[in-house]
């Protein structure tokens, strides 16, 4: 992500602050896919849709990456993701674009 990139952001999460994960639960519990995009160290991007983003506890949620072999392969080259959740009630839908650190991976070899 760019300095540019990464102003833009700055500037759309203050127009609208991020919900808190608890307010955002009915979102995980599986009734609609999420989706999960990332890119490429050369800038090609990669979307891929989750059957589930799981709820951890109010700061982490957990992703499995089973069958996403191209959307693992770009995190561990770049870690930013961006995720897109939808409420299975309202059909509002919340995105949240994140670093990800190598050190979260919970399985050896991932």
């Amino acid at each position: 992500m760019n300095a540019a990139q990464s102003a833009q952001l700055s500037q759309l999460a203050q127009l609208a602050p991020e919900p808190c994960l608890a307010d955002i639960r009915p979102c995980l519990e599986g009734a609609i896919p999420a989706v999960m995009a990332t890119c490429a160290m050369d800038g090609t991007p990669n979307v891929a849709y989750i059957s589930q983003v799981f709820y951890v506890d109010e700061r982490h949620v957990a992703l499995s990456f089973q069958f996403f072999n191209k959307t693992r392969k770009n995190i561990l080259a770049n870690p930013y993701a961006t995720v897109l959740v939808l409420h299975p009630v309202t059909a509002a839908f919340f995105s949240h674009a994140h670093s990800l650190p190598a050190h979260r991976n919970r399985r050896p070899g991932i």
